[in-house]
């Protein structure tokens, strides 16, 4: 009979069915690396952001369990969904003042223009308008008799810019109201070349 040795210092026979290395296998949450790829993607407003919260706070939960890693790549994926979702909403909300400050300022441009004209100062008209003093007399000759004009109203319906030889043209559609006549619809074409925090009105047709 052989005589059985102990193992050396440090040294434990393997047990069937245990790893040779201490310690379970680990692996990497998917919803924490889903959430930290959409949080740097970021490029589909709010979808992707609002994605990358959902899979973080999955990710997190994930990687609560024994075995699961990626809690870094959950909070990451969190903070840039996070900021991703400010970023579109400050955006968003900047592009939305930004068309209605420059509606405002065409309102204002048509109403400047119209105001003098109906009520006959064809002179201080002509100074509100890029247009001819012959172009002001017709359009004048259009709105003899209907009133006061008591409103403007712009639309983004119809609106589109042409370039050329270094002047853009912005075209606009609207609704003007007069005492007597009622709403009448009418076509703008803007001057991008007025003075700052002032549109004026380059031609007007009333439809």
């Amino acid at each position: 009979m052989s005589q059985q040795y102990p193992p050396p210092p440090g040294q434990y026979p393997q047990q069937y069915g245990q790893p040779q290395f201490g310690g379970p296998p680990t692996k990497t949450s998917g919803a924490a690396i889903g959430s930290l790829v959409c949080g740097i993607l970021g490029c589909i407003p709010f979808v992707t952001s609002l994605l990358a919260i959902i899979l973080g706070f999955i990710g997190l939960g994930a990687t609560s369990k024994p075995g699961v890693q990626g809690k870094g790549l959950a909070i990451t994926g969190l903070i840039l969904g996070f900021v991703g979702i400010l970023g579109w909403g400050v955006g968003s909300y900047s592009i939305y003042w930004g068309f209605g400050k420059f509606k405002e300022l065409a309102g204002d441009g048509v109403k400047s223009f119209l105001t003098p004209l109906v009520e006959g100062d064809i002179s201080k008209a002509v100074n509100e308008t890029s247009m001819t003093a012959d172009e002001v007399a017709a359009v004048r000759a259009k709105v003899q008799g209907w009133g006061t004009l008591t409103g403007v109203n712009m639309s983004w319906n119809g609106m589109s810019a042409e370039s050329a030889n270094g002047q853009t043209n912005i075209t606009m559609r609207g609704t003007a109201t007069f005492s007597q006549a009622g709403d009448k619809q009418f076509r703008v074409v803007l001057d991008d070349k007025s003075s700052p925090g002032k549109i004026k009105v380059r031609s007007l047709t009333f439809e």
